[in-house]
């Protein structure tokens, strides 16, 4: 189950930071079914909160480390611009940084190949 902040699929999209697709809700979690990923409890609640209901702002705080690989926006599904050390949306221009390590963490994400130009994914992290 989600937090106190449950969001569920009908009331309002959430899409995958990995594939761009829309994660639906099965059974109380949060999934992306095209990568066969739930989202953990508080990942989809921070996620949400932060990019479907606005009600936090994501960190614009510079990365310590090189992101690397291709990430989607949660809140529009567009492919963000991966920086050296900045992850963010050109269209609503939200930040995915602070959820970075957390999604790559605890997140494994079936799908090696992007469903929207089937090129590779990620290259998650790099020095």
């Amino acid at each position: 189950m989600l937090d106190a902040h449950r969001v569920t699929y009908a009331e309002s999209a959430m899409f995958c930071p990995y594939c761009g697709t829309r994660v639906e809700e099965r059974g109380g979690e949060l999934v992306c079914l095209a990568g066969n990923m739930a989202l953990a409890p508080r990942t989809a609640s921070r996620l949400s909160a932060a990019f479907v209901e606005r009600t936090t702002t994501p960190s614009a705080q510079p990365l310590t480390y090189r992101a690397g690989g291709r990430w989607y926006c949660p809140r529009c599904g567009d492919c963000m611009i991966t920086e050296a050390h900045d992850v963010r949306c050109p269209r609503c221009m939200l930040h995915l940084n602070e959820f970075l390590v957390e999604l790559v963490e605890l997140h494994s994400h079936g799908g090696t190949l992007d469903p929207h130009t089937s090129q590779p994914v990620h290259d998650v992290m790099r020095e």
